[in-house]
């Protein structure tokens, strides 16, 4: 739950763009880009319910 708290807090779109486009083709990275924090979100706390 902290983790999900800290990517809530100090995540921000500017920085996905920034530190993580570079791991992906432009491309591909446009298309996940804007669900990227939302899904990360999502499978962190199906992780939780699981545990």
């Amino acid at each position: 739950e902290e983790l999900i708290d800290f990517i809530n807090t100090h995540i921000t779109q500017t920085v996905i763009d920034q530190d993580l486009n570079v791991l992906l083709p432009p491309a591909v990275f446009k298309i996940i880009r804007k669900s990227l924090k939302s899904e990360t979100i999502l499978l962190l706390k199906d992780e939780l319910k699981r545990h």
